[in-house]
């Protein structure tokens, strides 16, 4: 069977701080992410994505609400003090995680959702397409998702792949 690789890059804008860090990390500071998600799979036989492992279209579609979930918000752990003394404030957007919001946590939390939505998609009408007045998926629903990075910076990156 011949795997094919699909990689798609998208961007936010994000604050965090790693409450226990040892060094400046602990303070609230921003970061211009970059994440590049990795699609693999057998490449489709028919539809609007023949030849295709997945319409670059339908993955956004699927991974662009997920990255709203961090754009331009404040990223904290759901310990963290500050949670408290800022829900729900004027002009403050929280992302509250269950986890450290580190770059291998975002990387590895956007990875199980991705595959989550990819295959709740699969079986929706919007992804579905009809032949000879057959109704078939437009995503075979055999992809998955093999890799996720998220840049904090231009030079630091931290990858979840599956193994």
């Amino acid at each position: 069977m011949l795997i094919r690789r699909i990689t798609k890059s998208y961007a936010f804008e994000a604050a965090h701080r790693l409450m226990h860090h040892r060094g400046a990390c602990s303070n609230l500071h921003g970061h211009s992410y970059k994440v590049e998600v990795e699609v693999t799979g057998r490449l489709q036989r028919e539809g609007p994505a023949e030849g295709m492992v997945l319409d670059f279209g339908d993955l956004s579609k699927v991974v662009r609400p997920l990255i709203e979930e961090f754009d331009h918000r404040l990223v904290l752990s759901h310990d963290d003090p500050l949670c408290e003394l800022l829900s729900g404030k004027e002009g403050v957007a929280l992302n509250v995680m269950s986890d450290v919001p580190t770059a291998e946590n975002m990387a590895a939390y956007l990875a199980k959702r991705i595959q989550e939505k990819l295959n709740e998609e699969s079986t929706r009408e919007g992804m579905r397409y009809t032949v000879n007045g057959e109704n078939r998926k437009a995503f075979n629903g055999e992809s998955a998702v093999t890799k996720v990075t998220v840049w904090e910076t231009s030079t630091s990156r931290a990858t979840w792949e599956l193994r």
